[in-house]
């Protein structure tokens, strides 16, 4: 109770303060505390810990498999790319529905500049959460875990930290990064889709997405680029709707702080860009007047 409470004040020293205060033999109990160091980046301190659970015999392979891919995410924190890689994987090997492994790969990958292999790697990354999505495959054992201030370490060990919409923003973005525009476009154009659903939750994460009004500009760009002008025709007016729906219900509020100020200069960017990507798109479609008329 004192260790949640610790949690529970986002105090994560004090917590490993109290976990190491006590003789830990168990395998979620040096998990724990391999998590904690890893927070806390003192990441020998971490591999140490998650080499005593490696090694643990009568563990689950979902066990064993957040361990290593924990192990990983240390290697990676000390620059050995090439190492983390193949830990991994390893930890793939062992229960290839812990898909954090796979996006960490895919990071790996960015680093070393194979390109290819970090393409099929988010690729394959959102295929399997859009699997994993649909039969709704989450552990009995994390359901009556994944409460409070411990949803981050519960999503850590099996390897839940990324959502199916922050996987396909990641790799949209990285499409763009690589001038792989169609791809971008179809990646985005489906996180678009899915955060103004009404049915769209933003779920508890470390890897947040960024505003739709960056998604919008975001995917209207990769959509000119790709030459899919009456799609970015659609979504452009659609866009501007939206932010400027956004922008009039912040602009009505009796007070306006200084970050919903920020807010607002950006969304009136974002319009502009919006239109601007419109406007080309219309000269492409043969639309010169209505392209001049969007830029006056």
């Amino acid at each position: 109770m004192s260790l949640y409470l610790k949690f529970c004040k986002s105090d994560n020293q004090k917590a490993l303060d109290l976990l190491l205060s006590h003789d830990v033999s168990s395998f979620y109990g040096h998990y724990l505390q391999g998590w904690l160091f890893y927070e806390n980046m003192k990441l020998d301190e971490s591999m140490n810990s998650l080499n005593l659970c490696i090694n643990m015999m009568d563990v689950t392979d979902c066990s064993k498999a957040a361990a290593l891919c924990m192990a990983g995410c240390c290697l990676a924190k000390k620059d050995k790319p090439n190492m983390a890689i193949a830990k991994l994987k390893e930890a793939l090997s062992f229960d290839f529905d812990h898909l954090d492994a796979l996006f960490h790969i895919a990071q790996q990958q960015q680093k070393l500049e194979e390109y290819d292999g970090e393409m099929k790697s988010l690729h394959y990354l959102c295929e399997a959460l859009e699997t994993q999505n649909k039969s709704n495959s989450i552990p009995i054992c994390a359901t009556s875990l994944l409460q409070g201030p411990f949803i981050p370490f519960v999503k850590s060990l099996y390897g839940k930290t990324i959502s199916l919409e922050y996987a396909r923003y990641w790799l949209g973005k990285r499409c763009l990064q690589l001038h792989r525009f169609s791809e971008a476009s179809d990646a985005l154009i489906d996180v678009v889709a899915a955060v103004t659903s009404d049915k769209f939750q933003a779920s508890v994460s470390d890897n947040t997405l960024p505003s739709s009004v960056y998604l919008y500009r975001d995917c209207a760009f990769a959509m000119l680029k790709a030459n899919k002008t009456k799609e970015c025709v659609t979504l452009c007016d659609h866009g501007i709707k939206v932010l400027e729906d956004v922008d009039c219900v912040t602009a009505t509020k009796d007070r306006v702080g200084k970050r919903q100020r920020q807010a607002m200069e950006y969304t009136a960017n974002a319009i502009l860009e919006l239109m601007l990507c419109k406007a080309f798109a219309m000269l492409s479609l043969g639309q010169p007047l209505i392209s001049l008329q969007i830029l006056q």
